[in-house]
């Protein structure tokens, strides 16, 4: 691949939905980024987008040439009103493209939608032995805000949750 700049775009169900899915699936099979044990399947796909959508919530994808690099989104924390200032975000890179910075620009662009729809707090739940992504977290910005160990069992062992937030439109 000749163009190695990183192109952000919105995502589409049909022309990101399946190179998300992979993403996805190879974080929960093979990683402890995401806390889930089967893959997911088409319609889970469907279901996201659309609930994204509906909510005005964004999926961002990273483009490096053709190759999706890696994707990005956020919503909601916590399902109670009260809440509604509060949005939990999750972003994935493709193993062949970490370490060039796609995870940074995919950050930066959420916490600064975030910024723009007038969200008050970005929240990160990151599993304590992915320290690339909590070193990407702390480098913009987000603050350690603690642990809730043994709340998963994956690969025949607990997980712990470190919890990082970053404060947003602060007047």
């Amino acid at each position: 691949m000749n163009d190695k700049r990183v192109v952000l775009v919105e995502a589409t169900i049909e022309q990101h939905g399946q190179a998300i899915l992979v993403l996805m699936n190879d974080a929960i099979l093979n990683s402890s980024a995401l806390y889930d044990i089967e893959p997911r399947q088409p319609a889970f796909l469907q279901q996201w987008f659309e609930q994204k959508r509906q909510h005005g919530w964004p999926i961002i994808v990273a483009m490096r040439g053709d190759d999706v690099a890696g994707f990005g989104s956020y919503g909601q924390f916590r399902p109670f009103a009260a809440n509604r200032f509060t949005v939990e975000h999750s972003l994935y890179v493709c193993k062949q493209h970490q370490g060039i910075g796609v995870g940074k620009h995919l950050l930066s662009e959420l916490i600064t939608r975030a910024t723009h729809a007038g969200m008050r707090t970005m929240v990160a739940a990151i599993d304590s032995d992915n320290q690339a992504s909590i070193s990407l977290h702390l480098s913009q910005g987000f603050v350690y805000k603690g642990e809730l160990q043994q709340v998963a069992y994956k690969f025949d062992r607990w997980l712990t949750t470190h919890w990082y937030q970053k404060l947003l439109n602060q007047d």
